[in-house]
């Protein structure tokens, strides 16, 4: 009788301990799923962070761009051909342009890393050698002003210390000050070579204002937004 009283206890047992295994992974399939989700929100979250802090940048870099195709596609064809203080707008309104660039960019998230600024290096200077060679035969003083900018901006790219440099003797800091010099001077080129009324000028000032601003949109230090984010994470 006792072994009969034990064995109906042990079958009674067992669909208890079932049902509570069946709970127990019920509860760890519910976990599972809700870590996963929230994990996919996370994620959700981050990207929408990650375009609202991207959009200044956008709407900055649109805004500056467009301004400048406005000067060089549309003015151009309004222009009188005797207008005596046309000389004046076209310098007043450049430099109001590449200012306001500079002032946007410069309260911008940095978002461009060391390399995108090589990369991005590396197309000015083929953006300047280009135009160097179509300036040539029809103007040589902008050819030769393009082809000195685009020689001095590749020696800075070299000798930097950041991908696509070949020697490192110049920090990321000191070439990010180097970067808004040649920027200044890239646009006093058409004054200093003397064809700061020519059409050609625009190039340089376009040249100018995006070195600017890719100089101000650049984290120079990445280990600083490396702290802050651990920081933040902690």
């Amino acid at each position: 009788m006792a072994s009969a009283g034990s064995k109906g206890a042990g079958a009674s047992t067992q669909p208890a301990y079932t049902l509570e295994l069946r709970a127990a992974d019920q509860r760890r399939q519910i976990h599972s799923s809700v870590t996963e989700f929230t994990s996919q929100l996370r994620e959700k979250l981050d990207v929408k962070r990650n375009v609202r802090a991207h959009l200044p940048v956008l709407s900055g870099a649109t805004a500056v761009f467009g301004l400048l195709a406005v000067h060089l596609l549309v003015i151009p064809r309004l222009r009188p051909p005797n207008f005596a203080d046309q000389r004046l707008i076209e310098e007043n309104t450049m430099a109001v342009v590449n200012s306001l660039a500079g002032a946007l960019s410069r309260r911008m998230s940095k978002s461009i890393s060391p390399k995108g600024h090589a990369i991005a290096d590396y197309i000015a200077v083929a953006a300047f050698f280009i135009s160097g060679a179509l300036f040539w035969r029809r103007h040589k003083r902008a050819a030769m002003s393009a082809f000195i900018c685009g020689g001095a901006e590749l020696a800075l790219n070299l000798l930097t210390d950041y991908p696509g440099g070949v020697r490192p003797a110049i920090t990321l800091a000191t070439h990010s000050k180097l970067d808004l010099g040649l920027a200044a001077v890239t646009a006093g080129m058409p004054e200093f070579m003397d064809f700061e009324d020519d059409p050609e000028k625009s190039f340089f000032l376009v040249q100018s204002g995006a070195m600017t601003v890719l100089a101000n949109l650049t984290e120079f230090h990445p280990e600083r937004t490396l702290g802050k984010r651990l920081r933040k994470a902690a």
